[in-house]
């Protein structure tokens, strides 16, 4: 990417000096290296293989005694079955929105843990 160029003079009193010319990339060439890079990596993207992935989860909600209730689920991500549940105290359990929010966030955790083992 750099020319260079050398320049020797000589004297009589045989005194050697050696320049060296060092020359910057011009905008022409960083111009034609970004664009190759562009093609480059454009070309890796629509190269990637990108397939469909299937999420169903299906639940019930069981009472075990009078202080907790159980939702017990079974999440199928792309035919990889994992049946799991999330203990719920009987007096969060009187807030829907606290108890969607814990089951969500044990969903997500999971299908993030099972999607990450693809890569």
């Amino acid at each position: 990417m750099f020319n260079t160029t050398q320049h020797i003079t000589n004297h009589p009193k045989e005194l050697i000096a050696t320049v060296t010319e060092v020359r910057a990339p011009t905008d022409e060439s960083i111009r034609i290296y970004d664009d190759l890079c562009d093609k480059i990596r454009a070309k890796i993207v629509r190269s990637l293989k990108v397939e469909n992935t299937v999420i169903s989860v299906n639940g019930t909600v069981f009472e075990t005694n009078l202080m907790d209730m159980v939702f017990q689920y079974k999440l199928v991500i792309n035919g990889y079955e994992l049946i799991d549940s999330v203990k719920i105290d009987i007096y969060e359990a009187k807030n829907d929105r606290f108890v969607m929010q814990k089951v969500v966030r044990k969903l997500s955790e999971q299908i993030t843990n099972n999607l990450l083992k693809c890569f």
